[in-house]
Formats: structure tokens, C-alpha cells, sequence
């Protein structure tokens, strides 16, 4: 999983201005208008090219894909290995960044210092005093990730999360990314090691677990790679289940190696015996 955040306008600004600097200052064959020019396309390139690489490979409507293509689509075909890149958080920073240049700028423009001393000023008090707006409820974190958060900090250990795809047949790509981007973000509130099928590179050892685990379930011989490997918690996630199986979990775990430790309404968690 991974955390996405925005640094702040003034560390961003300072790296702006130096960017800035080192065009009007630095060595260089341009000088005067041509080099400021060279600098606004480039800033113009970062805006355009993070934008429409931000919005994925497909276009999204409502939540739910589009068969429209992107050129993000036709770099992944051509360079496979750049869908490690997926997380639009990622191409979003030269948007940012370039943004900031342009902040940059604007107050290298400004002939009194003092002003824009006083503007860095405002902007600083603005981004560090506390919102009106709270926004710290984590719909996404559900008790059983709270009960894993305490009981990593005392027995930490790997956990498989299971099952590893989406397994109602009626497939939503919108609800199956929903699962799939909560269960990566939940699982960075604990410290525990996770394993789970949301992966742009799958090794091949990794798609023959997925494929015994969800064609048969947990199993004896199952529960006994875990343990080779080290593992000590197995996540059930419900919501990944087809409605018959979330009526019936159970149906699910063909072994007595299993305690269970808790359950809510999106999942369990066992510990492996």
C-alpha cells in the first residue's frame, strides 16, 4: 500500500525557485526571452502530460470504465512494466510540481519583496492552522483491522489476505477496485507483512498460490505453506465473497488449524495454529 499526500506549498515553493533559478541564472545557450519561453513549455509539458496520465489507462465515468482509451493505455501495452505506476497520485505531483514553478514565478515577478514575503507569510499560517473541516473518521479501517493493529505491535506476523481476487461472478470493477484500494490502505495501519492479489507484477509462485487458495480454500496442505513460509494471520475478506459464500464463510476453511479471533461485518481473522 501506499500513503498519498500533499507535501505542502511552501517546501514546493522553495524547490521552485530554485528551478527558477537555475534557468535565469544557470549556464545555458538561451538567454532573455528564449529561455523563459523554454521554461513555460516545460512547465506547460509537466501540467498537461501529469493530468492526462493521472486519469489512468481508461477513461472513468460515475466510477465505473469506459471502453475509451487513453495514451496511458498504449504506454502499458508497449512498456508493461510501467503499470507499477498506476497509482494516479504519482503523475499528479508534476502537476503540482509544475503549479508550484508558475507560484514561483508569479513571486519572483512581484518588485517589492516585502510582498511576497508577506504572501509566503499568509500562505504558511493558512497551511498549517487547523482546518475547519475534519476529516479523520477511516470508513475504510473496519474493527478488524484495529484488532490487527494491536495485536502486530505485541505478535507481529505475515498476513495472507484471503480470498485473493474478487469472487462474485457479477464483477464491478468500480467495487472490486474499492476492495482492493481499502484493503491497501488498511493494511498501513499495522505493521504486519501482507500478502494479497492487488499487483501489477505477479510472480509465477504467487499465481499458483492464488489459484490452489481460491479454487480449494484454506487446507491442510495450504496451512502448511503459510507456515514454511512464516505466516501467522489469515484475513478473511467477506466482501470479497459471492453471496453464497458470505452467507457461509465456514464453507470456505477445510481444515482445524484455524482459531478464530474476531469478525465484523466486512471480515475475520484467524491465526494459524
Amino acid at each position: 500500500g501506499e500513503l498519498a499526500g500533499f507535501l505542502g506549498i511552501i517546501p514546493l515553493a522553495i524547490i521552485g525557485w530554485l528551478v527558477l533559478r537555475s534557468f535565469s541564472e544557470g549556464v545555458g545557450l538561451m538567454a532573455g526571452k528564449k529561455k523563459n519561453k523554454a521554461l513555460l513549455i516545460w512547465i506547460a509539458l509537466l501540467i498537461s502530460i501529469g493530468f492526462i496520465f493521472s486519469l489512468g489507462p481508461r477513461m472513468n465515468w460515475n466510477g465505473k470504465y469506459l471502453v475509451t482509451p487513453l495514451p496511458y493505455w498504449l504506454v502499458m501495452k508497449l512498456f508493461p512494466p510501467i503499470a507499477i505506476m498506476r497509482a494516479v497520485s504519482r503523475w499528479y505531483f508534476m502537476v503540482v510540481f509544475a503549479v508550484t514553478i508558475l507560484f514561483a514565478m508569479g513571486l519572483d515577478k512581484v518588485k517589492n519583496k516585502k510582498y511576497a514575503i508577506i504572501i509566503i507569510s499568509l500562505l504558511f499560517l493558512l497551511e498549517f492552522y487547523p482546518a475547519p473541516v475534519t476529516v479523520t473518521a477511516k470508513d475504510w479501517a473496519s474493527p478488524s483491522y484495529l484488532y490487527l493493529q494491536k495485536i502486530c505491535k505485541t505478535n507481529n506476523g505475515a498476513v495472507l489476505e484471503f480470498p485473493f481476487e474478487y469472487r462474485d461472478p457479477a464483477k464491478d470493477i468500480g467495487k472490486y477496485l474499492s476492495i482492493k484500494t481499502n484493503a491497501l490502505m488498511s493494511s498501513t495501519l499495522y505493521s504486519c507483512p501482507m500478502l494479497g492479489g492487488f499487483s501489477s507484477f505477479e510472480p509465477p509462485l504467487f499465481k499458483e498460490w492464488q489459484k490452489d487458495f481460491d479454487t480449494n480454500g484454506i487446507t491442510d496442505s495450504n496451512i502448511k505453506i503459510l507456515k514454511k513460509n512464516k505466516f501467522k494471520y489469515i484475513r478473511m475478506n467477506l466482501n470479497t465473497l459471492s453471496k453464497e459464500e458470505q452467507n457461509n464463510p465456514e464453507s470456505l476453511i477445510h481444515t482445524q488449524q484455524l482459531k478464530e479471533l474476531m469478525r465484523d461485518s466486512t471480515s475475520i481473522l484467524y491465526k494459524i495454529n
